[in-house]
């Protein structure tokens, strides 16, 4: 028999993932509050018990999820999930909060901007409102997942050691179940002016060839472009 140990909070549902595989069949409860407190339902051998104060809304989903149709204000609880099988058991508890204000964001702070190449920047989505929300970043639309690049933590995003390709608008959404709201900027990497190959039109002391003078023109270009966008 294996338990897992994970239990998380997905919509309206409070979802746990178990995975057996021996006989005997394991018995499954959920309880409102901790195992010594009142048991909402039982699931044994495919047959579902309910407490008659939870059948109207409250059911399995799955395997082993306890689903919450209609939330309530009073469903605010600690939620927690045992399973038996034999003489091996396990159990995880969840925090659960109800809320009807949604999330607002006021303002994202970045620790430099623009940035050096190579550093390591910091986003950080400032918020009033209901603090119970679900927080995501995008950059240009895209959701930004957690890797190597990438550190994400409740309110902060940590992009590690920035480079042109890092520039874009920056999105922090946050959103519970009463609405959402969300917060952009615009980011943008400062190239280490040894590495640019610019001219210095300012003294007149360097004559470039055609096509280098286009590359520089271009440049100059997609960085005013830039700049106007982040006006916006």
């Amino acid at each position: 028999m294996t338990f897992t140990k994970t239990l998380l909070i997905s919509s309206l549902s409070l979802c746990y993932i178990l995975l057996t595989s021996d006989y005997p069949t394991p018995v499954l409860r959920w309880y409102q509050g901790g195992v010594t407190d009142v048991q909402i339902l039982q699931l044994y051998n495919g047959v579902l018990s309910v407490d008659e104060q939870f059948e109207d809304r409250f059911d399995i989903e799955g395997q082993a999820s306890l689903r919450i149709n209609d939330t309530q204000f009073n469903d605010t609880s600690l939620y927690t999930v045992e399973v038996q099988a034999g003489l091996d058991g396990s159990s995880q508890s969840v925090e659960l909060w109800i809320s009807d204000l949604k999330p607002v964001i006021d303002d994202i702070l970045v620790s430099s901007n623009p940035a050096n190449e190579n550093e390591n920047v910091t986003f950080s989505c400032i918020r009033s409102g209901c603090q119970i929300s679900f927080i995501s970043w995008y950059l240009d639309g895209h959701r930004i997942i957690e890797s190597s690049k990438y550190s994400v933590h409740n309110n902060t995003l940590v992009v590690y050691e920035v480079s042109e390709l890092d520039n874009g608008m920056y999105t922090c959404k946050a959103e519970n179940t009463a609405g959402f709201d969300e917060c952009s900027l615009w980011f943008e990497v400062d190239i280490d002016s040894n590495n640019k190959k610019e001219a210095d039109f300012s003294n007149g002391s360097k004559i470039l060839d055609d096509d280098t003078l286009t590359k520089y023109i271009m440049k100059t270009r997609s960085r005013q472009l830039r700049t106007t966008y982040s006006g916006i």
